[in-house]
Parts: structure tokens; C-alpha cells; sequence
């Protein structure tokens, strides 16, 4: 039995080195399944769309205005509105540029509906339409109404949403007029310190703003916030799951007789 004990161990000495072999290979396997699977399952990126249209986005255009005027020294807004969504759970950069015009000086610009509210805080008509300026190195806006001796106003929320109301917090951006008016602002809106994420404009009398009156029952509240941009480059941050919109606006020179050729340019960072 000594002899065969002998035997037995050197032939289990000899599989030795193939064993070993063996499971190396089944590791070796084992790891690369285990990471193909990690491979197989990683999220996919979701689509960013301009009009339902693929990013990048380019168009040359023949800007109009959406009342048919074309005026020397006046401000009109196109006709087409562009919508920018973004399909993805997190937020995306996109840049917006448009190539120069010699008739006019272009701007991106957002809409806003201003309505009166009741004492429920229910719109009950619509008084007036702001365009502003979406994205840019400054704030431009007009209003379209029939208001008189109104100003227009951003209000930030200091202390949450609803704050208590203070009119210290507000700040003065310009008279209400169809005339395009700069605001002086140091960054975009919303500014650091508002509560929220967006930020509200409300369309109120001169006088009390002069007074610093809270009369709501005569002011025009937004019906939605909204964002500026104050950059050079076009950038804008399109939320997730969620979209933008935009106009082009056209500043239009004094010495202009005709229609604005441009290319507007879209594309993902």
C-alpha cells in the first residue's frame, strides 16, 4: 500500500499546475462577465430636441416680425417660437447664437402673460405681455399694454416662498413701455439670494412704488417665473425632463428698410 500511496500523490502533484491553470481561467472569465454585465446595463443618453428636431440645430432664417411691421428705430419680436426639451433626469448646457444682421440687433428673447389676480389669488384677466431678454450681457424688455404710469418689478422671495411681503426686497427694473429699456442688473435672475429657483415679475403703479403701497387688488402678477441668463456666450441650462422656450427679438436699426437675414445656431456643451 506504501508503493500506491507513492503513486496516487505524485499523479496528484502532476494535475497540480492544470488545476491552477484551470481556475485562473474561470476567474479571469468570471471577472470579465461580471463587468460586461456593468457594461451591458449603464443608462443611455436621452435625446435633446429643438422644434422635436435633433441638436445640433442650425437654421438660416429670414427674420419677421409677428405683427407684419418692420419699422426703422423700433423693437418687434419674431414669429417663431422655439422649444428646446430636454428628455435626460439632469440638467443640460445648450448654446443659443445667432449670426449678425445689418438691419437689426438680435436678442433671445422669453414671453410672460401678467394678469390680475383676486383676493384668492386666481387670475382673472390678462393685462399685459412682457418680452425680455432670455440670454445676454443685459436685461432689455418691453411691455405690451395699454397700462399707464406702471412700473415693472422683480421680486425675490428673501425669507421662502411666500415670504412675508417687503417691498425693500424688490427691485426696480423700469417704466412699463413698448419702448426696449435696459435694467441694471449685476448677475442674472434669479439673483443668489431669492428662495426660489425662478423669478417673478409684477407689472405695479407708479405710485406705489413711490409710496411703497401694497394695493394688489390694481398690480399684474406673471404667470410663470422666469430665468435670465447674463452671459456673452449664449449658454443656457435647459432643465431635466423639462424645456425652454424662446423668440427672437429685433432691435431695429434707424437707417433700416428691410427684412433681418440670420442664422440661428443650437448645440449641446
Amino acid at each position: 500500500m506504501k508503493g500506491g500511496n507513492n503513486l496516487m500523490n505524485k499523479k496528484i502533484k502532476s494535475l497540480l499546475p492544470a488545476l491552477l491553470l484551470l481556475s485562473t481561467v474561470l476567474v479571469i472569465a468570471g471577472v470579465a462577465e461580471y463587468y460586461a454585465s456593468i457594461d451591458i446595463t449603464a443608462p443611455i443618453e436621452q435625446p435633446i430636441t429643438v422644434n422635436g428636431g435633433p441638436i445640433p440645430y442650425e437654421e438660416d432664417m429670414t427674420l419677421k416680425c409677428n405683427d407684419g411691421k418692420f419699422i426703422a428705430g423700433k423693437f418687434c419680436v419674431g414669429d417663431e417660437l422655439f422649444s428646446v426639451e430636454n428628455s435626460n433626469d439632469e440638467d443640460k448646457t445648450i448654446t443659443v447664437t445667432t449670426s449678425e444682421c445689418d438691419e437689426a440687433d438680435i436678442h433671445i428673447v422669453g414671453k410672460l402673460d401678467m394678469f390680475y389676480k383676486d383676493a384668492n389669488w386666481t387670475e382673472t384677466s390678462q393685462g399685459a405681455i412682457v418680452y425680455y431678454t432670455f440670454i445676454g450681457d443685459e436685461f432689455n424688455y418691453i411691455v405690451e399694454s395699454s397700462l399707464e404710469d406702471y412700473v415693472l418689478v422683480y421680486y425675490p422671495d428673501i425669507d421662502g416662498n411666500p415670504g412675508s411681503w417687503n417691498i425693500d426686497n424688490a427691485i426696480l427694473l423700469g417704466p412699463a413701455t413698448e419702448e426696449l429699456t435696459s435694467a441694471s442688473l449685476t448677475e442674472g435672475l434669479p439673483i443668489s439670494t431669492d428662495y426660489n429657483d425662478e423669478a417673478k415679475l409684477w407689472l405695479i403703479p407708479q405710485t406705489d412704488w413711490d409710496t411703497q403701497a401694497w394695493n394688489p387688488s390694481v398690480w399684474l402678477f406673471e404667470q410663470k417665473l422666469i430665468t435670465y441668463n447674463k452671459n456673452i456666450n449664449g449658454l443656457v441650462e435647459v432643465p431635466a425632463e423639462g424645456s425652454i422656450e424662446f423668440y427672437l427679438g429685433l432691435d431695429v436699426d434707424e437707417m433700416a428698410y428691410d427684412s433681418c437675414e440670420t442664422t440661428l445656431t443650437i448645440n449641446t456643451i
